[in-house]
């Protein structure tokens, strides 16, 4: 069972069957990533087009007058189905399950008439996406849990990917200017080489972490006025942040060093970003991930 109302997580796996729903004479399932197709008269959005099989559609047919009598019936006959790629190689691609045009359609005749029903596909239907990543090169030590060293280069990835971690260190002799207050607290994140076959981030979020280890938002998050940024800044080619009360606050020793760069929309996007470590530019350090402090005496 999958219920609208639930959180699931995207590495969290549910039962499914082993029956494989698609017809024989499927073949492979081509995408094509142009936007609209022309189908007869019909312009439709694009996206992929399954073929169920025959013996499903008769279990559907045949399943009795009962099944159909409200949405619950329907769904403790029928819990849903699972799509997943069987490519080697690995892909990922988004759908949209809320499109108007994305359904499953049942056809069916009788003696008089050919025609068919759709099963809707809303915000009324439990969905989730469940990822699974195999990281190679110098990014092959993440699939054992372990960290990699971003000094140079740094990897922020939707999809249940990656995330930064950063502390700022020798932070704290800011305390030795009596009476100092942080007026503006600007973390600058600059791009590495962009690589235009993926989709970069136009949002990162930025979190801390609390006492017991748990990703927490920033204060600064929740301070009315204030803007904390997290865009793509196009001029600068960064994301920029703004985390005065979060840098006060860890100066007064209310929080903890640690900062999460993540990605937005996480768990229904693929986007990935590669981005600029510290040490990333030793002759040009405009180019490295820095924080620019303001503050008076």
């Amino acid at each position: 069972d999958m219920y609208v109302d639930s959180a699931y997580y995207s590495n969290q796996d549910l039962a499914y069957g082993t029956e494989n729903l698609v017809h024989p004479d499927q073949g492979i399932t081509k995408v094509s990533f142009v936007d609209l197709v022309t189908i007869g008269e019909d312009t439709l959005r694009n996206g992929i087009k399954i073929r169920m099989s025959s013996e499903f559609a008769d279990r559907l047919i045949n399943a009795g007058v009962d099944v159909y009598n409200s949405n619950d019936d329907f769904l403790e006959y029928f819990k849903g189905v699972y799509v997943r790629s069987v490519s080697g190689n690995g892909a990922v691609l988004r759908f949209n399950t809320l499109d108007s045009q994305s359904r499953m359609r049942l056809f069916y005749h009788n003696d008089t008439d050919t025609t068919f029903f759709d099963f809707n596909l809303n915000s009324l239907c439990a969905t989730y996406n469940r990822f699974e990543h195999g990281y190679q090169g110098d990014l092959s030590p993440i699939n054992y849990g372990e960290a990699i060293d971003g000094s140079q280069k740094a990897y922020i990835q939707a999809g249940s990917g990656l995330k930064t971690r950063i502390t700022l260190p020798h932070i704290e002799n800011l305390n030795l200017i009596e009476g100092r207050t942080i007026n503006r607290a600007e973390l600058i994140v600059p791009i590495a080489d962009y690589d235009n076959r993926y989709r970069k981030q136009l949002n990162l979020f930025i979190l801390t972490q609390n006492e017991a280890g748990e990703d927490v938002s920033v204060p600064d998050q929740s301070l009315f006025g204030v803007d904390i940024g997290g865009g793509f800044n196009e001029e600068l080619q960064s994301y920029v942040f703004n985390v005065p009360r979060y840098t006060q606050q860890l100066l007064n020793g209310d929080q903890e060093n640690v900062l999460l760069l993540v990605s937005s929309n996480s768990g229904v996007t693929a986007t990935r970003v590669v981005v600029n470590g510290p040490e990333a530019s030793p002759d040009d350090p405009s180019q490295n991930m820095r924080l620019v402090l303001t503050y008076s005496e």
